[in-house]
């Protein structure tokens, strides 16, 4: 699954309702973990994702190659549902 918001749409917390409908389907679904990628250099879903509860947990340098040659990491998250 992937989140993507318009960015007609960013400061409306349509990121954050999506994270929030997610942790309801979870829920619903008896899941205990959540676990999601994010790009290292993407401040402001980094942001969404740490006041919604997730924490870092580690990273990936070099996990995307863009036709360029140049390299993206990324930071795995996760949000405990079972505390």
């Amino acid at each position: 699954m992937g989140i993507a918001v318009r960015k007609s749409y960013w400061n409306q917390k349509v990121g954050t309702k999506l994270i929030e409908a997610l942790f309801e389907w979870a829920k619903e679904n008896e899941m205990e973990e959540i676990q999601l990628t994010v790009l290292k250099n993407n401040d402001r879903a980094i942001h969404v994702y740490k006041k919604l509860g997730f924490q870092a947990i580690g990273e990936r340098p070099h996990a995307i190659k863009y036709a360029d040659g140049t390299y993206a990491d990324e930071v795995l998250m996760s949000y405990y549902l079972v505390r």
